[in-house]
């Protein structure tokens, strides 16, 4: 699932995400709310860490999933596709100076989109994407999942 791998949708524009996403997400989003724990903490590290110069202004942990969307979705067409999937991955190993397996990327990548991708178009929605991390998380923390 996204969220246990290496998840660097990070971001540079939350208002291009917000035009895509659905209603109940563009009033989370707005509220600045969120409740993915220990990912939104990651991903808001992740953002402030590689944007460089354009962090944006509004980032907070809250909405860190927001801006971690965006930074991925490279043609701004509000979808991750096949490829903005594997940036993360080879981002991950050549920051680590490892050797890229490109076999392996591509599985991933095919693994995500099996499991995330719903609608079964070759892309990964905000919905998809948000569903995925709130399935994640509740695989994480069972007092998510009302176990206390």
């Amino acid at each position: 699932m996204i969220s246990t791998k290496v998840l660097a949708f990070a971001a540079v524009c939350a208002t291009a995400l917000v035009g895509h996403a659905s209603a109940n997400q563009q009033a989370t989003f707005q509220s600045g709310q969120s409740h993915f724990g220990q990912e939104s903490i990651n991903m808001y590290n992740y953002i402030k860490e590689n944007s460089g110069d354009h962090v944006p202004a509004d980032l907070t942990i809250e909405n860190a999933p927001f801006h971690y969307f965006t930074h991925f979705d490279l043609n701004d067409d509000g979808f991750l596709d096949g490829n903005e999937l594997r940036l993360p991955w080879y981002e991950s190993f050549t920051k680590n100076h490892q050797y890229v397996d490109i076999t392996m990327v591509d599985g991933k990548v095919d693994r995500v989109l099996v499991e995330d991708d719903l609608d079964n178009d070759g892309l990964i929605s905000p919905d998809e994407y948000f569903a995925s991390l709130e399935r994640q998380h509740q695989l994480k923390d069972p007092a998510a999942m009302g176990f206390h």
